[in-house]
This record gives C-alpha cells, structure tokens and sequence, in this order.
C-alpha cells in the first residue's frame, strides 16, 4: 500500500488518501489540516447542488471520423443496480447531470 487513509469524522467511508512515504512531520501537518477544514469536503453530489457549469464541466473529445459502435448490454448484480440508481438520484437531483433519451446508443455503465 502507497497511501494511508487519513479519517475525517466516525463515518470511516469518509476519509482522505496520503502518501504513505511522506515524512511523519509532513503527516501531521496534512492531517491537522484536513481535519481542520473536514466541513469543506462534500462526500455525495447532493452535498454541492448549484455548481456553475462553467467551473466543472465534463466534455468528450470525439473523433469525428471515427464511427459508433453499439455496445452488447451486461446485466448488473441487484447490488450494482441500487447503487447505479441511487448514484443517478443523487446526480439528478444536484443538477449534474440532465435525463436524456437515446434508444440505441447507451453505454454499460461502469461502477468506479
């Protein structure tokens, strides 16, 4: 392991990734901070509705030349699923991303 996981309150789900080279002095100090400032990181996009477009924004770059190629659909686990759906929830309702309707052309999702 590369890193070590700095806790930011009980939930052990939210923490922050340190290197785990760092000097121990240099350790400290990154931890004092984070837990200083623990209140400024959002864990779920429902935590930051409101975000101007214009600051984050993501945009494919697509070759124009390139052609679409439909996807073979792969069925999720029941436990993917509801975790898809209720990513998608919390996305929607932060405004982050838009419903839209594609018949054909839809992509797997990948959980990350």
């Amino acid at each position: 392991r590369d890193f070590e996981i700095i806790p930011l309150g009980e939930d052990p789900a939210k923490g922050i990734k340190i290197g785990a080279g760092l000097p121990e002095l240099v350790k400290k100090q990154l931890e004092a901070c984070l837990k200083e400032n623990a209140e400024l990181f959002a864990w779920r996009a429902a935590e930051m509705p409101g975000i101007d477009p214009e600051v984050a924004c993501h945009q494919l770059t697509l070759d124009p030349r390139a052609s679409a190629v439909v996807q073979r659909r792969r069925k999720q686990s029941p436990e993917k699923g509801e975790a898809t759906e209720k990513a998608v929830k919390d996305l929607l309702e932060a405004n982050f991303i838009l419903e839209a309707m594609y018949t054909t052309w839809l992509s797997n999702v990948v959980l990350v």
